[in-house]
């Protein structure tokens, strides 16, 4: 029984854990697109977007180099 009630809280946490992450895509003057794992933050001393892509990747790109930053 408390094997039962554990398995179900874990699920739970795991399940409300992964709807809270929202993925991003950046669009570059390039053509090209970088989706990440969260919303990238902005540097204000480098102007440089910190990011980390699906692939578990850290990036950081040029605030001049974007086009869009949506939601996906």
């Amino acid at each position: 029984m408390k094997r039962t009630i554990s398995f179900c809280m874990v699920f739970f946490f795991l399940l409300t854990f992964t709807a809270c992450a929202t993925t991003y895509v950046l669009t570059l003057k390039d053509g090209r697109t970088i989706v990440t794992e969260n919303e990238p933050k902005f540097n204000k001393k480098t102007e440089f977007y910190e990011l980390k892509t699906l692939d578990g990747v850290m990036l950081k790109v040029n605030k001049d180099e974007i086009i869009e930053i949506r939601e996906k």
